[in-house]
């Protein structure tokens, strides 16, 4: 039995199924470790598609191993996590009597699954407490939690503000957290205080990605907005993306002037959509036309190129 035993394991981890299951199965009728190798067949089966039988190996695991509790309730709970039923999962995980570590992470998954992240955001920093995670699965892990439960939590400004006053301080600087919050500000109407959020994150560490949404964010005072973005430009004037937002911002506050010096100097640096549809616009507007339309080809002609480099530059037949 005790070979049998050892077979099922070894075929199991060969990815050998279905001698891991009639392995384990033999071993089990031999009375040879019944919890485990019960187990080993319900994994087995679980992994050919035979729910059916790994329910029954889990039932026969539970009745002729009563004692071997935590080794059923982990291996149940994570073959119902690969079924995406992570309420169920929950139930079972509720039933062990200590939460380790590894319960512990099938929990994250499974509060994961039902997006419940504020228990996602507890389990995090429970796990992390424990050196669970290195600094970068730390880091998305956070950053998801977070920015999930930001949108969630965007039913009204007083809501949204008491979820963003709780994320730490650290983490609210984040450039990927920071754009989260800012995006669920403005579709409630807070620009003021999306761009706030912005320029408190830009402070603590540039990100290009960020402050091009800083230019959709208007607040009450956009002159001021514009001066920030100037300072900005003093350690970052080869930032495309910057002064694209200062071309967009004093466009705004129709300083075509300036605006038009910064479109073109972010086209300079890195050609994009974004840069020449605001300069056609607003060329468009000081009844530039020709200059206007050739600004609105070369942005379509980028999509062009954008959506070619997408798909291979294949394009479907005609039928």
């Amino acid at each position: 039995a005790q070979g049998a035993t050892l077979a099922g394991i070894r075929a199991f981890f060969e990815g050998r199924y279905a001698k891991a299951e009639k392995a384990a199965s033999n071993a089990m009728r031999l009375g040879e470790s019944p919890g485990l190798n019960a187990i080993v067949a319900a994994r087995s089966a679980h992994e050919m598609r035979g729910y059916s039988k790994r329910d029954g190996y889990i039932a026969e695991a539970e009745n002729r191993a009563p004692d071997d509790s935590d080794i059923r309730l982990m291996a149940q709970a994570e073959l119902l996590l690969e079924d995406r039923r992570a309420e169920d999962a929950l139930r079972v995980l509720e039933q062990l009597q200590n939460k380790h570590t590894a319960a512990l992470r099938l929990e994250l998954k499974a509060r994961q699954q039902t997006k419940n992240w504020d228990e996602v955001i507890a389990l995090i920093t429970q796990l992390d407490k424990r050196k669970v995670f290195d600094e970068s699965q730390l880091e998305q892990l956070k950053r998801q939690a977070y920015s999930e439960n930001l949108k969630q939590k965007a039913v009204d400004t007083a809501t949204l503000n008491a979820c963003w006053q709780k994320i730490p301080g650290r983490d609210r600087k984040d450039d990927k957290i920071a754009a989260a919050a800012a995006q669920c500000f403005m579709l409630l109407g807070d620009n003021t205080t999306a761009h706030q959020i912005i320029e408190q994150s830009l402070e603590s560490q540039w990100d290009s990605e960020l402050v091009a949404l800083y230019a959709s964010c208007l607040g009450n005072d956009v002159v001021r907005q514009i001066d920030r973005a100037e300072r900005w430009l003093k350690s970052h004037e080869s930032d495309a993306a910057l002064l694209l937002t200062l071309g967009k911002l004093c466009a705004h506050q129709e300083l075509w002037g300036k605006a038009q010096s910064y479109l073109e100097a972010s086209l300079a640096l890195a050609p994009s959509h974004s840069a020449h549809l605001a300069l056609a616009q607003l060329q468009e507007r000081l009844g530039q036309s020709d200059e206007s339309r050739k600004h609105y080809q070369k942005s379509v002609d980028l999509v062009l190129n954008q959506l070619r480099n997408v798909t291979g530059g294949r394009r479907k037949s005609a039928l």
